[in-house]
This record gives structure tokens, C-alpha cells and sequence, in this order.
């Protein structure tokens, strides 16, 4: 008899095979294989483990952080998991402990689908992060209203992730910005990282009263869809941006 995760492996490896086939629509655990090609991390961090699809990718020392990971697949021996909400993780200094004096080359935010979530991630991680890394957040693109609601339904739900890259246009010009069309829901790639920077831990109340405020729209309008860029064009960038920090290239 057929174990039911061993079903859920086969099924996922099935719909990357056939993602892969359309180099317009990669799975987004494509890009991220490309990411760590182009920017070779030496230290990989995640919020967001579930089964370790995209931890197990990492072929650097990692840290995952996730309340109820359940992993198909062992990772490297130099993975550390915490069983820890990510706020519950960063409210003590566990990451750096984890870290010991390394910086984060490369960072992956699939945790809890609420924007004002994503934002607090998004600056716990980024102090931790070095020079040269990227911070990439996952499902910044709902397909539909019913993806994009605030609250998990059962099935397809991106909440509102889109909400917290707007917010990084807005309130973090500093930031150099990489759209990804991919499956199932887009990727955004953060590089440009100031670990020193506190503008949105500065504004943070205000900033997450407007993220929660019901009176804003429930999908993305046109002029951000239109920011996304194939995942062939999303690379090349990414590879210049990287390169015009000094950073050295494979």
C-alpha cells in the first residue's frame, strides 16, 4: 500500500516536470534553483517550511522556520529547523545564535499569507542579511479575489502577500525590485538589502493599519501586474543587480 506523503511526492514532482516543459510558466521552485546558481549563498534562510520543497534546494548551511513543518525529504545535515511561528522565533535571539557571525545570503518568505506578516519578516530578516544577499517573497500574484481573501479557506490562498510588496514600493524605494512570473502565484526578488535601514520598523504601526484596513482593494491593480517580467528576463536582471555590487558571479 502506497503511503499518502509518498502519493503527495510524486504528485508534486509530476507538476514540476510539467511546469518545467513551459520555460514561460516555471514553477517558482525552478527560480529559486536559478537563484541559488546566480547568487551562490553560503547561508540560506526560510520562513515557511511545510515540506521542504524549496529548503531542500539549498545547497549551503540553512535555517527553516515554520510551526508545523512536515518534511518529504531529509535535508543537508547543516539544515537547523525551529518549530516556531516566525514572530515567536524572532522575538528571541535565536537567529542569530543560529547564524553564528555568518551573514544570510539568500532568503525565502513563504509564511503566513497576511501582508502585515510578511512586512515583519521582511524586516526581522533583512538586518541578518549580507550585502550582496536577496530576500524573496513568495505569492505576490493571486490569480483570483478568492486567492487573495485575508483568511485561509481550505484551498489556493496567497491572503494578501501582494500587499506587502506594494508596500516595499512604497515605503523602501532604497530596494532593487524583481517581479517574477512563475507558478503558481509569482515570486518577488529583494536585492539592494541595507541591513541597517529601520524606516519600516520606524513606521510599522502606520504601516499595518493601512495594510489591514478593509477599505483597501481585495486584488492587485493593473499597473502592478504589469510589473512581473518572465522568468528568463527576472534573471538576467537579477544577475546584473548582483553583479553591480561587486558580488562575484559563477
Amino acid at each position: 500500500m502506497v503511503h499518502f506523503r509518498e502519493i503527495e511526492r510524486i504528485a508534486y514532482a509530476l507538476q514540476k516536470r510539467l511546469t518545467f516543459a513551459n520555460v514561460r510558466k516555471w514553477h517558482y521552485t525552478r527560480v529559486l534553483q536559478e537563484l541559488h546558481r546566480i547568487l551562490e549563498p553560503q547561508q540560506y534562510f526560510e520562513i515557511g517550511v511545510r515540506r521542504g520543497h524549496s529548503l531542500t534546494l539549498a545547497q549551503c548551511p540553512a535555517i527553516g522556520v515554520d510551526p508545523a513543518y512536515d518534511l518529504l525529504q531529509e535535508p543537508r545535515a547543516d539544515t537547523v529547523l525551529f518549530r516556531q511561528t516566525s514572530d515567536d522565533f524572532f522575538a528571541s535571539p535565536q537567529l542569530a545564535t543560529a547564524l553564528g557571525g555568518r551573514r544570510i545570503d539568500l532568503a525565502f518568505i513563504d509564511g503566513w499569507h497576511n501582508s502585515e506578516f510578511v512586512i515583519r519578516d521582511f524586516m526581522n530578516t533583512e538586518p541578518h542579511c549580507s550585502r550582496y544577499g536577496a530576500i524573496v517573497i513568495d505569492d505576490v500574484l493571486p490569480r483570483t479575489s478568492d486567492q487573495a481573501v485575508r483568511k485561509p479557506h481550505g484551498r489556493a490562498w496567497t491572503g494578501d502577500v501582494w500587499k506587502a510588496a506594494d508596500c516595499l514600493i512604497r515605503h523602501r524605494p532604497d530596494l532593487q525590485l524583481t517581479f517574477v512570473e512563475c507558478l503558481p502565484t509569482g515570486l518577488l526578488v529583494v536585492q539592494g538589502l541595507d541591513p541597517a535601514n529601520t524606516s519600516l520598523r520606524t513606521r510599522y504601526d502606520e504601516i499595518e493599519a493601512d495594510l489591514v484596513s478593509p477599505h483597501g482593494s481585495l486584488m492587485p491593480p493593473r499597473a502592478y501586474r504589469k510589473l512581473f517580467r518572465s522568468p528568463a528576463v527576472a534573471l538576467a536582471r537579477i544577475r546584473s543587480l548582483r553583479a553591480s555590487r561587486g558580488g562575484e558571479l559563477a
